[in-house]
């Protein structure tokens, strides 16, 4: 049995700090996406590939965070998961899923142009 964490395990605390209310859990979600990333990156080990989930879980923790620009960052998270999906990572591929969680960002946010920017989401995806 190998009892090394793998994708599966990174997901499952990605997803306690997507659940938390904890100030800066988004962050730190982010972070741990980002170490992932760069794992697999550097050592090419199949079992730590940041999927799909990976990325919507961390967009859907600043969808719940309160910090100034959280719907931004959630959509930043998306353009990077369409630019991975374009460049031939089929494992990340943005779905419904994570449409609708930049959209709920944006919904929380109270920037001004929140409304227009999570219109402009729907609307490109119809």
């Amino acid at each position: 049995y190998d009892e090394r964490p793998d994708v599966v395990s990174y997901n499952s605390v990605l997803n306690s700090w997507a659940r938390t209310k904890q100030r800066g859990a988004a962050y730190r979600a982010e972070s741990l996406l980002k170490h992932l990333k760069e794992t697999y990156e550097s050592e090419r080990i199949s079992y730590l590939k940041p999927n799909s989930i990976s990325y919507n879980t961390v967009i859907t923790a600043w969808a719940k965070a309160p910090d100034l620009g959280s719907a931004k960052r959630a959509q930043e998270i998306l353009e990077m998961m369409e630019k991975l999906y374009e460049e031939g990572d089929e494992g990340v591929k943005p779905d419904v899923i994570t449409y609708n969680a930049v959209i709920d960002a944006y919904s929380r946010s109270r920037e001004k142009g929140s409304t227009m920017a999570a219109e402009a989401i729907f609307s490109s995806h119809e």
